[in-house]
């Protein structure tokens, strides 16, 4: 899903791993489709709040982040909607909704997922009517990136998949980048460094007065000026 404002490292990281998985994809002759949704005209930040005069969301009234719901949410279960129509047609089960949210990315993804019952064991039907199934729900940060290492160049897979190399390189600078120059690298005591940057978009609002991860990206690195 693109919002066309996101952190445009982001898009293009996003993008090419597309690509990266259409390769793989194509080489293993897979009966995989990559699709890439984008928000509808009526929705996008210009028209919405340039030209219809919306007011953006900002910390004090954040609650609901209308943005989220309108750029990627809506054209998501759009896209959803329209396999899980088709898949039925053609005689199959309901489809069920892969998503990578974690109860420790922050207090409030852990207080609705548990309001929710996602999980990693069973499928769960979210209040939008569709099935879901968060993989990697009890998953630390660390968790994530001890498994992500495990295919950069050198290093044993666990199995063969799209992420070689190359691919994840691209995303731990990335977050190194934006992490003040340390991701999940030990320190001199022994602990690991954090690698928790967060990126969104280059209009958000709600993120107060400073984009942190776009402030270290610039001071860490030229090719982001």
């Amino acid at each position: 899903s693109s919002t066309a404002v996101e952190n445009p490292e982001i898009e293009d990281m996003l993008l090419t791993a597309h690509e990266d998985i259409a390769r793989w994809i194509d080489v293993h002759k897979l009966p995989v489709e990559v699709r890439l949704v984008h928000p509808n005209d009526a929705s996008k930040f210009v028209v919405s709040v340039i030209g219809r005069g919306t007011l953006p969301r900002f910390v004090e009234n954040g609650s609901k982040r209308t943005c989220a719901t309108d750029w990627k949410v809506k054209p998501q279960q759009r896209l959803a909607k329209a396999i899980s129509e088709q898949v039925i047609a053609a005689g199959f089960k309901e489809t069920v909704s892969i998503l990578g949210s974690r109860l420790d990315e922050s207090s409030k993804r852990n207080v609705s997922m548990i309001k929710y019952g996602d999980q990693a064991q069973m499928p769960n039907r979210n209040p939008s009517g569709f099935l879901t199934l968060s993989l990697i729900a009890d998953w630390s940060e660390s968790d994530v990136w001890e498994f992500l290492i495990k295919f950069l160049e050198g290093q044993t897979p666990p199995f063969h998949a799209y992420a070689q190399g190359e691919t994840v390189r691209r995303m731990l600078d990335l977050y190194r980048d934006g992490n003040e120059g340390t991701c999940g690298m030990f320190m001199a005591d022994g602990k690991k460094a954090p690698c928790g940057s967060r990126f969104g978009c280059w209009t958000c609002t709600i993120t107060g007065d400073r984009d942190k991860s776009m402030e270290s990206m610039l001071d860490t690195h030229e090719k982001y000026s």
